[in-house]
């Protein structure tokens, strides 16, 4: 089942600075083929789940950082 293009820029605004890069490392891909993937010209399942996935633990952390300062 294909990613909604809302579905993709969600994806895409929570991940970290470079992860598009980490991505196409860790796939053996070059980096344009994981913008293309998640500006959804191509679809790879694998990929999207794989940044959805760095994008939910990126911001879960950045959470975790804020409710920790503001207890300080």
């Amino acid at each position: 089942m294909a990613f909604t293009n809302e579905e993709l820029q969600k994806i895409k605004a929570d991940l970290p600075r470079g992860a598009q890069r980490k991505l196409a490392v860790q796939f053996n891909l070059s980096y344009g083929a994981i913008r293309n993937i998640l500006a959804g010209n191509h679809n790879n399942d694998e990929v999207v789940l794989a940044a959805f996935e760095m994008g939910r633990d990126y911001q879960q952390k950045l959470e975790q950082a804020k409710k920790t300062l503001s207890l300080a």
